[in-house]
């Protein structure tokens, strides 16, 4: 198996470090149908990874954390047009709200999140409504009683409101160990970190790697997407967001 997963957030061209413009994100999948990539919600692209690989096309599953409004106003129509479709990740205490969240980054413009009648349609349309906890929080800091809220808690109010199955989940901030894993494999069928990787057949479902698309959201990197080149190029990125952790942590610290 092999799978490349997208992650995206907002798509905006406020330059952002959460969003990507929507003509990119219209690059991007110009570049996927060009690879001869099929392009699938999470949960049936990594079901389908193996055959779909039998008839030489390029697995790929877009992911929409947070479940911003534009969504539904960019991306749906976009994929729409290429007959694919994707999987969003709301956060339900704040579906129909901002992203106003504690823990939010400063430096992140508030903007609207979908609402559950727009969480709706996207589900009409085929796509898959994964989940993304309630309030956003960081799951290793939570006791049993807190992680059963957030795991239990966003997928009961998900398929209340949607009728639907929801297997899907992604760690807020791509946070987790082995409790919190433990915890989500007893809620949902697969789940995806913030670890820049391409899923393999030998992957934890329940700590798939992802790439951010960011990290081609300009036109010379845009042009490394599913190309022989992409691999090296999201090992460089792994690497450089890795180095800027251990800044941010060391900085930290002399500040306390």
């Amino acid at each position: 198996m092999r799978l490349l997963i997208l992650t995206y957030h907002n798509l905006h061209d406020v330059g952002s470090p959460v969003s990507v413009p929507p003509g990119m994100l219209r690059q991007h999948l110009q570049r996927l149908r060009d690879a001869g990539c099929t392009v699938l919600p999470l949960s049936e692209a990594l079901n389908r990874a193996a055959a779909i690989e039998l008839t030489g096309t390029y697995p790929v599953a877009l992911t929409f954390d947070d479940g911003y409004a534009a969504v539904l106003e960019h991306a749906a129509p976009l994929l729409a047009s290429y007959g694919w479709r994707g999987t969003v990740f709301p956060i339900t205490d704040y579906v129909g709200r901002s992203n106003c969240w504690p823990g939010q980054p400063s430096g992140i413009p508030t903007d609207h999140l979908l609402g559950w009648s727009e969480l709706r349609e996207l589900a009409a349309a085929g796509w898959e409504v994964g989940a993304h906890s309630r309030t956003h929080p960081d799951l290793t800091s939570l006791d049993d009683h807190g992680l059963a809220a957030e795991l239990l808690g966003a997928k009961a109010i998900l398929e209340d409101h949607l009728g639907l199955a929801v297997a899907a989940f992604a760690y807020p901030y791509g946070r987790y160990d082995r409790r919190v894993r433990s915890h989500v494999e007893r809620t949902y069928s697969v789940a995806c970190t913030t670890t820049m990787r391409i899923a393999r057949g030998a992957s934890d479902r329940y700590t798939l790697g992802r790439v951010d698309a960011w990290y081609f959201s300009r036109s010379l990197p845009a042009r490394f997407l599913a190309s022989p080149g992409m691999e090296p190029y999201v090992a460089l990125c792994r690497v450089a967001r890795s180095g800027r952790a251990v800044l941010s942590e060391v900085t930290q610290s002399v500040g306390r």
